[in-house]
């Protein structure tokens, strides 16, 4: 497709933005884009005028590129958000049973080796903290545990199998965890490059608008053109509601909403 055509291309320009210049989008970035391309269109009127005005020609063109490289970028963001929040949905699911095993396992382990000082007092080192990833850690820790002490379990009738059991959940879940929390080096790169995409993007913007402004600041149908729909509609939306709030405080009614 084009738009991961200009993504490939782009990719290196877009890496190479030093982590200090780079902006976080301030409104949704499917209405950036849409605004870029409108700009885009908008200003092949005015071309030759802007080029005259010092706005080289190639970042006139550059723009389409731009967008599409934000575009997949956003895209590769959000599925590795989805995929975050999916994790954090399964977690949600799966963390409460994975609790009350571990308890269930420490107290097993509490009776079998209740005759052992020194190993109950791991059992009680182990069971000690309460927090996500120390219930991942102690599943591992019994499995160990019970599996180089099993005759004390074997003697209470303990099902072995479950060991073998905590070992593997302690596993599965430990990559959900990490999901869930956004601890993987893809998740943070793919936020990396879409803030550096929008970075690129908004300075090529910045110029032409900023270059449209000088030349039609008293030519109203085309200045236009050169500012955000989106934040001028905020904009008024603000205005209003303000002046919605001053009504009320001098009137002492509430207005209709």
């Amino acid at each position: 497709m084009e738009q991961h055509k200009d993504y490939e291309k782009k990719l290196d320009e877009i890496r190479a933005i030093p982590d200090r210049l780079v902006k976080t989008p301030y409104y949704p970035v499917d209405v950036f884009i849409q605004e870029a391309r409108n700009l885009q269109q908008w200003i092949q009127q005015d071309r030759d005028k802007l080029i005259a005005a010092g706005i080289p020609a190639n970042l006139i063109d550059d723009l389409t590129a731009r967008a599409n490289a934000l575009l997949v970028a956003q895209g590769d963001w959000i599925g590795e958000y989805k995929t975050r929040s999916e994790a954090q949905a399964h977690w949600n699911e799966k963390a409460p049973e994975a609790f009350d095993f571990r308890d269930r396992l420490i107290h097993a382990c509490r009776y079998a080796y209740r005759n052992n000082p020194e190993i109950l007092g791991w059992v009680s080192y182990i069971g000690e903290d309460n927090g996500n990833a120390d219930m991942l850690e102690d599943l591992h820790n019994i499995s160990v545990l019970g599996k180089k002490n099993p005759e004390p379990l074997k003697a209470i009738g303990f099902d072995m199998t479950q060991l073998d059991r905590a070992a593997q959940l302690a596993v599965e879940l430990g990559g959900v965890l990490a999901k869930a929390n956004g601890e993987t080096q893809s998740d943070q790169e793919a936020k990396m490059i879409r803030d550096k995409a929008y970075t690129y993007l908004k300075e090529a913007m910045d110029e032409i608008q900023d270059c449209g402004k000088y030349l039609f600041w008293r030519d109203e149908e085309r200045l236009k053109g050169y500012s955000s729909a989106y934040r001028r509609e905020m904009y008024r939306k603000t205005r209003e509601a303000k002046e919605a709030r001053e009504g009320e405080e001098e009137t002492g009614e509430v207005a209709e909403p």
